[in-house]
């Protein structure tokens, strides 16, 4: 009988026609009445009387509150990924101009550039990048050296020169200065410090 006013307790709760509060209470009452008196019914006339005076609440409203909260939670979750997405474009890292080497469409420029980041000093590339200087045209020549990459190649150059010169060298390294120093005359490099 106790199982039977279980059931019909959850089935009121369960179509809504009790508070979860008012169910556990009643639930707690009948509970009680089973460990007090384990051999008679606990009284149960008041246990499902249902208060007509409250509005009871219906499926229509537990799912329009359920799609609210779905709603709600949707429109939060948009907000924060436009916040995040505001704040990682105003503090994007930027790009410092003078580590990036950019595309330049001056050959001249082009060939000092690369020149510079393989940095192979050999006769035989001196001798090549001074080929391939003498074929560009002037004005692209002229537009590279008024550079500042030019400019560190001139430094680079005369720092490469400079080393040359040290006393006790041999018949080798003067002969690599001496391909210095036509590399700097045809780019048109003052070879003095």
């Amino acid at each position: 009988m106790i199982n039977d006013s279980l059931q019909q307790l959850a089935q009121a709760h369960k179509l809504g026609n009790i508070s979860r509060q008012e169910y556990r209470q009643r639930r707690a009452i009948l509970l009680d009445g089973l460990l007090d008196e384990p051999t008679s019914t606990p009284k149960l006339e008041n246990t499902l009387d249902i208060d007509k005076t409250q509005p009871m609440p219906s499926r229509v409203y537990r799912y329009k509150k359920h799609r609210e909260k779905i709603l709600y939670a949707t429109i939060s979750s948009a907000l924060i990924v436009a916040m995040i997405a505001f704040w990682y474009q105003t503090n994007s890292p930027v790009i410092d101009e003078s580590t990036h080497t950019p595309m330049i469409h001056n050959q001249a420029l082009n060939l000092i550039n690369r020149f510079l980041r393989q940095d192979q000093w050999d006769d035989n590339t001196l001798a090549k990048v001074s080929q391939y200087w003498r074929t560009l045209p002037q004005k692209e020549r002229q537009m590279a050296t008024n550079s500042d990459i030019f400019q560190q190649l001139t430094d680079t150059t005369r720092k490469k020169i400079h080393e040359q010169r040290q006393p006790g060298l041999t018949i080798n390294t003067r002969l690599h200065e001496s391909q210095l120093l036509k590399f700097a005359n045809t780019l048109g490099i003052n070879p003095t410090l």
